[in-house]
Order: structure tokens, then sequence, then C-alpha cells
């Protein structure tokens, strides 16, 4: 599948954002049953077991954009800020390359 060079005007089709819900223990949910396997669980220390390959996924794997698409991880010991420069430094590269690659896509059509 060859990929298409194009540029995004507003948004794409889709789904409209869900509004955030407050649960009644007063954290926020974007939706009823985002984790429906976990609502059924009772027992805090399974609940916890269960939980933990999700706060690892949370706080080390995904990035996150209010910290500058970092993780948490890597905000709290302190390599949020190199990785931020760092990806600052390679975005001109990496943007000339994208637009090579457009107009050569472009050409070939």
């Amino acid at each position: 599948m060859a990929w298409r060079c194009t540029r995004w005007r507003g948004t794409p089709a889709g789904p409209a954002p869900r509004p955030i819900r407050r649960t009644s223990k007063g954290s926020s949910a974007t939706s009823r049953g985002e984790w429906p396997e976990f609502e059924r669980i009772t027992d805090p220390a399974t609940l916890d077991r269960e939980l933990e390959p999700v706060r690892f996924d949370y706080n080390t794997v995904r990035l996150h954009a209010a910290i500058g698409y970092v993780t948490p991880d890597d905000e709290h010991h302190g390599r949020g800020a190199i990785l931020r420069k760092q990806r600052a430094e390679e975005l001109p590269a990496a943007r000339a390359a994208r637009l090579a690659h457009c107009g050569q896509q472009q050409n070939d059509n």
C-alpha cells in the first residue's frame, strides 16, 4: 500500500470527542465502562495486580501531550527536557525528508 502525503483541513471524520464526566469517587473518566473488566473486580489486591500492567504502560510507554510527548517516567527522572531538545533538533531534517518524499510521490502521479 502506497502512503499518500496529504494535509488535514479541520478534523478527520469520526466520532465527536467524548465529554469528561466525574465518577462517584471524584475521579474523571471520558466514558462509562472504559475498562469494564476492572469494574467487576471487588478485591483490592486483585485489582492492584490487574492494574499494574496498565500503570506500567501509562507511565513508561505512552507519550503524554501535556508534558511534551514524553513519558511521565522520563519527565520524573529528568530525561524529558533532553528528549524534547533532541526532538526539536531532529525536526527540520525530518520535515525536509517528508517534503522531499511527498514531492517525489506527486511527481510520480
